[in-house]
């Protein structure tokens, strides 16, 4: 008499798939750094209950990731810890019990938003009447920004949308568009028209990109007044004959 028993456990799985949307105005410029999604899935049925925990790397270019052979039952949260840069994270959802059903994945969408602004840079001209003369009033001034933003915990330099140097002619503007939200961006002059001195508002150029927003620097230019006296003598022996008023031309160069 055959006495044997076959005792058959099965262990149902199911799948877990990871989807990635950059989406916002600067996604498409600030959107291009790797993220990372963490996954933790714990059951009550297991020792340890903890059945999987990893960071997945994932980018615009690689959108999805898929863990599959999960523990049928386990909950499994979703979180993000590498945010790429992006302003906003929405992640949906960010619960999941896994299901039995490997074959038909469980999606959860990490969408991640990228936000831009701008930095206007506005010539004032200061010191009456230098500053309302030629060349001051038609000067080509040249002004430059540079930025930096923070990426997954490191600062890094940004790539100026369109060159970092621009050129203001006497009192205008100067606008930077499509610059990362929260980039820290300093305002300088490399180019300042003979001016006797130059101020920045803020003192040291320095502002914080807004979300759809434009923040602004202003340079000061000041220039500083002087004078020219002519004194006329007249000597000789027909200075009797001289007439009474003369005409002087003066001329001036900035040097």
């Amino acid at each position: 008499i055959d006495n044997t028993v076959d005792v058959t456990n099965t262990f149902p799985t199911g799948t877990i798939q990871i989807a990635k949307t950059v989406s916002g105005p600067g996604g498409t410029d600030w959107g291009n750094a790797s993220f990372g999604v963490r996954l933790v899935c714990t059951t009550t049925d297991a020792l340890p209950t903890t059945v999987y925990d990893d960071v997945l790397t994932i980018s615009k270019a690689s959108p999805t990731v898929t863990v599959s052979d999960l523990a049928s039952g386990a909950t499994c949260t979703i979180s993000e810890t590498a945010q790429g840069g992006a302003n906003v994270v929405t992640i949906t959802p960010t619960t999941v019990v896994v299901d039995s059903t490997p074959e038909s994945a469980q999606v959860v969408n990490v969408f991640n938003t990228f936000r831009v602004g701008t930095v206007r840079v506005t010539k004032v001209l200061s010191g009456s009447p230098a500053n309302s003369l030629a060349p001051a009033t038609g000067f080509d001034y040249e002004v430059s920004l540079a930025c930096t933003r923070v990426v997954n915990g490191d600062t890094v330099s940004v790539v100026i949308p369109g060159g970092a140097t621009r050129t203001i002619t006497g009192a205008g503007t100067a606008d930077y568009t499509g610059l990362p939200t929260g980039a820290s961006c300093t305002v300088s002059e490399t180019v300042d028209g003979h001016a006797t001195s130059a101020t920045l508002t803020p003192t040291d150029g320095t502002v914080i990109v807004g979300n759809g927003t434009t923040v602004g620097v202003t340079v000061t230019n000041a220039f500083a007044n002087g004078s020219v006296s002519v004194h006329k003598s007249v000597s000789g022996a027909a200075e009797s004959f001289a007439p009474t008023e003369f005409v002087a031309t003066v001329s001036c160069e900035w040097q």
